[in-house]
């Protein structure tokens, strides 16, 4: 059970990186509502509280996706 859903997991996060834009190889984030989700699906397999960054630059294009335990 815990594959399966690891599995579907990994499948809805393959779905939002599509929804972003892609720009000479940098992810741009389409909206806030998709950054939003794309962090809660990929810190889901954490049961306590983690602290996570998305740092972006100015137009918005990913530099990197951070998280602490």
């Amino acid at each position: 059970m815990k594959n399966q859903n690891n599995n579907i997991i990994e499948q809805v996060l393959q779905v939002l990186e599509k929804r972003m834009k892609y720009s000479d190889s940098d992810i741009q984030v389409s909206s806030p509502d998709d950054s939003k989700k794309y962090a809660r699906l990929a810190l889901t397999e954490h049961l306590q509280e983690v602290f996570a960054v998305m740092f972006l630059d100015n137009r918005h294009c990913l530099i990197s996706f951070c998280f602490s335990t």
